[in-house]
């Protein structure tokens, strides 16, 4: 009998903490960093790179939440690095792996930061046209 009791007493308790632990959840916003990132290829096939940004203004304005916040608060918490910035030739593979340390705000400000890695396949760089002598047009007359 007693051993039952404790079952009991036990399942109750776990369902209060896990209804606990879920309903402060349901209350935290996710936001995805991935939306705020933008980038451009930009180049000639074999001497591409990638140009890119992290868009910290609008990862503010969109979120009430985080009311408060400025630039300069997240920009140290929030980097990351491409695999292959220079030299891309189109059909390279490129990723850009993030670097965040973002748990105080997301404690503070009860939100949850999702992110993945972004992975591209270079394309659409212009092929080079005949030589890459850049004085080829250029006659010197003595």
């Amino acid at each position: 009998m007693k051993k039952v009791l404790s079952i009991m007493v036990l399942a109750v308790i776990m369902t209060l903490s896990l209804t606990a632990c879920s309903s402060g959840s349901a209350k935290k916003k996710f936001i995805n960093l991935n939306d705020y990132m933008n980038y451009e290829l930009d180049g000639r096939d074999g001497h591409g790179e990638v140009e890119y940004s992290f868009d910290y203004k609008g990862l503010i304005n969109d979120n009430e939440t985080l009311t408060g916040l400025k630039k300069r608060d997240l920009k140290p918490l929030i980097g990351g690095h491409w695999s292959q910035r220079n030299g891309l030739e189109n059909g390279d593979e490129i990723t850009y792996t993030w670097d965040v340390n973002l748990e105080k705000i997301e404690e503070e400000y009860d939100v949850v930061f999702i992110y993945n890695d972004i992975e591209i396949e270079v394309s659409g760089l212009p092929e080079h046209g005949g030589s890459s002598n850049t004085f080829d047009d250029i006659t010197i007359v003595w």
